[in-house]
């Protein structure tokens, strides 16, 4: 899949240069506003974020207390063991994050632990003071505590290592508070997935269905009308619609249908030859049988 990157004028005004992606994310996860998990997110008064074609445009108005847009969405992949940010502008660049639970145990007090990764302090991600005593006591770095945002720091890797048993709740990112910025994040990767951000409509593959309708006229004339349905707004075809015929236990037609297409069938059959049967089969299920009575007056 390609993708467009749209950075606002204002950005590329400033001259500004993009973060480095990280390395061998193959897999792409699209991240609407609808996605965003709004029990964690946290933009404040003086943070704004629009979502584009490919990316999201983040800006704090100043360096206040109340500069800060951090957004978040679900991750399920497992604990990555790399990750990082893509970022297009001012620097210093938003910080990535990971909230994970320490010990895959719910309720027990260590559900809400979360890692920075930032670029100063390279593949090290520090985890937050407001996190989890088991946490904490997992602490890759032992007693080296200065230099890389907290006192408790390592890679994602060495983390994952120190607890084999946490789980990834949500990624995200945040600028500030307290630093005036502007810019998009294009993505978050965590290992080989790049969860990109975007406001184009998601792509829904939608399965053709249909129906048949019969008729008998004359008592030996069988007329069956195939109606493929025409797919909901902002869907894509999935799998044709696929129709058999048997008359009287030959198979006489086999056919497909795309959204919105209409088939008609016309079997005649002579008068006073008995009663015939005409079954219709959906997609290998049988839908209809019709019976022809040919010897009716």
């Amino acid at each position: 899949m390609k993708h467009k990157l749209v950075v606002p004028a204002a950005v590329i005004a400033l001259g500004l240069v993009a973060a480095a992606p990280a390395a061998h994310a193959v897999t792409v996860k699209q991240i609407r506003q609808a996605d965003l998990v709004t029990a964690l997110n946290d933009v404040r008064s003086a943070g704004h974020y629009d979502f584009l074609a490919e990316g999201v445009h983040v800006k704090t108005d100043d360096t206040s207390s109340q500069a800060k847009v951090a957004l978040y969405f679900p991750v399920t992949d497992g604990f990555p063991t790399s990750g990082g940010i893509e970022w297009y502008g001012t620097t210093p660049a938003p910080g990535a994050q990971l909230v994970f639970d320490a010990d895959n145990i719910s309720g027990n007090g260590n559900d809400y632990n979360v890692l920075v990764g930032e670029s100063v302090y390279g593949d090290n991600w520090w985890l937050t003071s407001s996190s989890s005593a088991t946490a904490k006591a997992a602490d890759p770095s032992g007693t080296d505590n200065g230099g890389n945002g907290s006192e408790w720091f390592g890679t994602l890797a060495q983390w994952k290592a120190a607890l084999p048993t946490a789980k990834a709740l949500a990624g995200g990112f945040s600028l500030g508070s307290g630093i005036k910025g502007e810019g998009v994040v294009r993505a978050v990767n965590f290992g080989e997935t790049s969860y990109v951000f975007t406001d184009t409509p998601a792509v829904v593959t939608k399965d053709v269905t249909g129906s048949v309708t019969s008729k008998v006229k004359r008592n030996h004339l069988a007329k069956l009308t195939f109606t493929a349905d025409a797919l909901p707004a902002g869907t894509t075809q999935g799998k044709v619609l696929t129709w058999t015929v048997k008359v009287d236990g030959t198979q006489t037609a086999e056919f497909v249908q795309n959204a919105g297409q209409v088939s008609k069938l016309t079997y005649p059959f002579k008068k006073h030859t008995g009663t015939h049967k005409v079954v219709v089969r959906k997609n290998g299920v049988k839908q209809t049988v019709v019976k022809v009575n040919t010897n009716q007056a």
